[in-house]
Parts: structure tokens; C-alpha cells; sequence
């Protein structure tokens, strides 16, 4: 979101920002965004693709770009970004594998399997864990609570399911998760490398 406002900023842009909130029941409170919307605005730039604040944006008429992992059908939608987590699978699969790297698990707060089809074309083994965000947390800290619980679970029996390479389609789930395996004494790298999509900060 930070690049999106600096690289609008420096093309001319007067850009301001609006956060959505979510309740506990993972509902997003789009009360800002549709006041917001109210004003003299041009263009609207949804960051995550949620079909509740689709909606909100669609219904004002503002004209709006989706970034996300689908395109939008909604008429007022002029473009859509997509984020290919494949694409970027298929860049370090290779280099995985001149590593010497046998298996690789995806594990993330949603049913993903980005890495799937790139990790097993170079005859790595591919594992998968989908680990569901806590419902009595707000997001984004409900994926990273969930993950650190669930693999603390994990871990307290044993490190034989653990693979080479655990790669994070979600930050929060991987700042979770790096936690509950630090606290169990597993080291990063020697004991297990891990790989996440989208760390920065």
C-alpha cells in the first residue's frame, strides 16, 4: 500500500488513505470508506480484494482498480492487478533445487497452492497446510495468533513432519509461526529455511 501511495504521489496525485476495519466476526466496517467515497474523488484503489468492500466502492460509482488475487466484473472497475504468487515460485524452485531441497510446505491462512505446480515440476515433494485464521481475533493478527497455536501444537509432538523448506503465503501466518518455532528451538536456517510472501517489514 505504501509503494501504490508513493509511486500516485509522485505521478500527481492527491492520495489519501482509508483503512476498513473488521469486526470479530471477520466483517469489514466500510462506514469510512463509503463517507470517503462521498467527496470529489477520481479513481479508488482497493488493496486485497474483499467482495463486501467491492461493493461499497462498486455502488458509489467511483471508478476503482482491484489488487488482488481475481479480477473484478464490476462495471466500474477499470483495471485489475493480480498478484502471481506462482510467478514468483517458479524463480526460486530451480534454485531450491540445485540446493538440494527434497520437500517444500506451503502453509497459509487460506487455500493456496501457488507453489504447488512450479516445487514439483523441479521433483521437489510439495506439502500443503491451510491453517484458518482465529474467529474471535480481529485480522491480521488472527492469522499470525492461529499459526503460532497451531504449530506449537505441532511442534510439542515432534519435529518428524517438518520439511526442508516451509514457505509462508502470508506474512502474519509466517510471523506466527517463526515465533512458535523459535520458542521450540528450532533454528532458521540450519534446522528449516524459510521462504515468505509478502515480509516487507
Amino acid at each position: 500500500i505504501g509503494v501504490i501511495r508513493e509511486e500516485m504521489i509522485k505521478a500527481g496525485y492527491l492520495v489519501s488513505t482509508v483503512a476498513t476495519p473488521f469486526d470479530k466476526t471477520g466483517k469489514p466496517d466500510t462506514a469510512a470508506l463509503s463517507a470517503s467515497l462521498r467527496q470529489s474523488v477520481d479513481l479508488a484503489i482497493l488493496v486485497f480484494d474483499n467482495p463486501t468492500i467491492e461493493r461499497c466502492i462498486a455502488k458509489s460509482g467511483v471508478r476503482f482498480v482491484l489488487v488482488g488475487d481475481r479480477p473484478s466484473r464490476a462495471k466500474t472497475c477499470v483495471g485489475s492487478v493480480i498478484y502471481r504468487r506462482d510467478a514468483a515460485a517458479r524463480e526460486f524452485a530451480p534454485l531450491l533445487r540445485k540446493q538440494g531441497i527434497r520437500t517444500l510446505m506451503e502453509v497459509g491462512c487460506g487455500g493456496f497452492a501457488d507453489a504447488k505446480d512450479p516445487i514439483e515440476s523441479v521433483g521437489i515433494g510439495y506439502l500443503n497446510w491451510v491453517i484458518p485464521s482465529r474467529k474471535d481475533k480481529r485480522r491480521p493478527e488472527a492469522a499470525e495468533i492461529a499459526a503460532m497455536e497451531a504449530f506449537s501444537a505441532r511442534l510439542s509432538k515432534g519435529r518428524s513432519w517438518m520439511p526442508d523448506v516451509l514457505y509462508f503465503s502470508d506474512d502474519f501466518t509466517a510471523s506466527g509461526a517463526i515465533k512458535a518455532l523459535m520458542a521450540a528451538g528450532v533454528r532458521i536456517p540450519e534446522d528449516v529455511r524459510v521462504i515468505s510472501w509478502s515480509n516487507l517489514g
